[in-house]
């Protein structure tokens, strides 16, 4: 089973070099562009748990009700990732939420896979969903969109919307 997170990425990258034979190149990207970033991400993650920065991943809505990351799944993974404290990690997997236990948990931030607003005819529509304008997240415009594999595929991508999303959390 894959370790969905910074080192678990970093060994995938090895293993598909080994396979492919290109090990050295491989070490050389880690350690001149990866390296630096995990660095600085994990210093952010360090700093954004001290905060207590209470996050939500919605993965798709299904009608009134989003589809939010519950433990054990990718998106709590990311959200470990990036230092924040996942308000949905009292289940297991992905499920459908109420408004109500939005509303109570109060997310300070929601991150939101990009594929999601291909769905919706604008961002405004989802942002401006009564479910989120009244939490914190909502109140202070708090939305941040990423590209859905970037974030759940657990790839090299995953690394870099990782530190682009602490850095956001931080401010």
């Amino acid at each position: 089973q894959e370790e969905q997170n910074a080192d678990g990425i970093v060994e995938k990258i090895r293993c598909v070099a080994s396979i492919i034979g290109k090990e050295d190149f491989a070490n050389q990207i880690i350690e001149k562009d990866i390296n630096p970033i995990l660095l600085k991400l994990k210093e952010n993650q360090s700093d954004n748990k001290k905060t207590n920065k209470k996050i939500m991943l919605v993965l798709s809505m299904q009608g009134t009700s989003p589809m939010v990351a519950g433990a054990g799944t990718s998106g709590d993974s990311f959200i470990k990732m990036i230092g924040g404290e996942n308000i949905f990690n009292s289940f297991d997997g992905w499920k459908s939420v109420t408004a109500e236990s939005v509303i109570n948990l109060n997310p300070d931030f929601i991150i939101i896979p990009e594929k999601e607003l291909h769905q919706k005819s604008k961002v405004e529509e989802m942002v401006n969903n009564p479910i989120f304008l009244n939490t914190n997240a909502g109140k202070n415009k708090n939305f941040l969109f990423e590209d859905g594999m970037a974030i759940l595929g657990f790839g090299p991508r995953t690394i870099y919307a990782a530190f682009d999303l602490s850095e956001k959390i931080s401010d």
